[in-house]
């Protein structure tokens, strides 16, 4: 996909795909730490290691879904791709926040 990115810059299909793919790998993520305890409390913390590993994949899925959004901003695909990175990037957050609290409480 980078390589038909470099060749073609133009083409939205090629960063659609790979936000995709960022997004698959961070949601896989969560799905793993869900199955070990992610819903329990104490079982939170399971999450902070992964969260410097989660982050940057929905970031990068975040850059792709707004080149698609600049080259085509009808794109309801890459408006509802957002919302999606939106509520993994706020999981993230969320279980940052609960970890810290109850590592400081």
């Amino acid at each position: 996909m980078l390589r038909l990115i470099q060749i073609e810059p133009g083409r939205t299909d090629a960063y659609s795909r790979l936000g995709v793919i960022d997004w698959q790998i961070a949601i896989k993520g969560f799905a793993k730490r869900r199955k070990a305890g992610y819903q329990n409390p104490s079982g939170i913390q399971l999450l902070a290691p992964l969260r410097a590993q989660l982050l940057p994949y929905i970031e990068e899925g975040f850059r792709h879904a707004q080149v698609v959004m600049q080259k085509e901003p009808e794109d309801g695909d890459a408006m509802a791709f957002m919302n999606l990175l939106t509520r993994a990037k706020a999981a993230v957050v969320i279980a940052r926040g609960v970890a810290e609290s109850a590592s400081s409480g």
